[in-house]
């Protein structure tokens, strides 16, 4: 499970937000939607009642989205990239991950935590390159779908 203590020093002053995913150096996350939680609802008539009576029903999943700068060089460049195209394998230990996003509060330190189990990659864009400017990271936005879903105030 990832941890609030393998935050890095924030390289992005203006984001608020670190994606920390298993297997590889934590990411800077400029956007982040949390997942909607959502559970469905059984009706249920029994005795002969022709009152239905609402109950909870089974779990409809974790969605959640992301907007995520890409760096440069080094092994986060290709890792979603990859994990993204694994799930055209079907096997979902090749291309799900467990990941966390941690909030920074005002002083940089991890204010809240986001988890997600088996976490993989639903939609990726990646945005528009631009050749005038003189940064060569790159933006992604993604949704993404996860088993679970929890948060822990840091």
């Amino acid at each position: 499970m990832i941890s609030g203590a393998q935050i890095i020093e924030n390289p992005l002053p203006v984001s608020k937000f670190i994606a920390n995913i298993t297997g590889v150096s934590p990411f800077v996350v400029t956007k982040y939607k949390a997942p909607k939680s959502e559970v469905g609802v059984r009706v249920l008539e029994s005795g002969g009642q022709t009152i239905p009576v609402k109950h909870a029903g089974s779990h409809k999943g974790y969605e959640f989205s992301m907007t995520i700068i890409i760096p440069a060089t080094g092994t986060q460049r290709t890792f979603l990239w990859n994990k993204h195209k694994a799930v055209l394998t079907r096997d979902k230990s090749l291309y799900s991950f467990d990941m966390s996003v941690t909030h920074l509060g005002p002083d940089d330190e991890p204010s809240l935590e986001y988890t997600h189990d088996n976490a993989w990659i639903k939609s990726m864009d990646p945005e528009e390159l631009d050749g005038t400017k003189h940064d060569d990271n790159m933006t992604w936005k993604l949704e993404l779908v996860c088993d679970d879903f929890d948060q822990v105030e840091r």
